[in-house]
């Protein structure tokens, strides 16, 4: 069976909005802006921090 997919802006919601990507290269040559802490530790914060919060909501810790 053979389907098509069509997309229907109409039924789109307003939270599926386009992929942006971000580039930060404008602002360093500009202000000299160095990162001082590396994006994989930022990421793994962020993880703890709300595996934390959901933790609390639900008496459990991770």
């Amino acid at each position: 069976m053979k389907v098509e997919v069509r997309q229907d802006a109409v039924r789109l919601r307003p939270a599926d909005v386009p992929t942006m990507v971000s580039d930060c290269r404008k602002f360093r040559q500009r202000t000299g802006w160095q990162t001082a802490i590396p994006f994989e530790q930022s990421v793994r914060d962020v993880l703890n921090y709300w595996r934390q919060k959901v933790g609390e909501g639900n008496g459990t810790q991770r």
